[in-house]
C-alpha cells in the first residue's frame, strides 16, 4: 500500500487533499532568505521603529505580515 501525505502551510492550515510522496518535493527555508514584495499595505512607527505591512508576491493575503523596515531591501 502506498502512503498518501497531507499537509499544512507555513501557517499550520491544512491544504486540501492527499498526495503520494512522488508528487511531493521538500524544501529547506533558511531564516535569511529573501522575499519579493508584491506591494506595501501599510505603514507605522518612525525611525527604528518604523514597520511595514507587506503583501508578499505569488503568496495568499493570509501571508501578509509587518515587517521592520530596516529588513526591507531594495534590489
Amino acid at each position: 500500500m502506498t502512503p498518501l501525505y497531507r499537509i499544512k502551510d507555513y501557517h499550520g492550515d491544512e491544504i486540501s487533499g492527499s498526495y503520494y510522496q512522488s508528487e511531493l518535493q521538500q524544501i529547506n527555508v533558511k531564516d535569511n532568505s529573501l522575499w519579493k514584495i508584491e506591494k506595501v499595505l501599510k505603514t507605522k512607527g518612525r525611525g527604528p521603529y518604523k514597520q511595514y505591512y507587506i503583501k508578499w508576491l505569488n503568496w495568499p493575503t493570509k501571508f501578509n505580515s509587518w515587517v521592520k523596515a530596516s529588513d526591507v531591501k531594495d534590489f
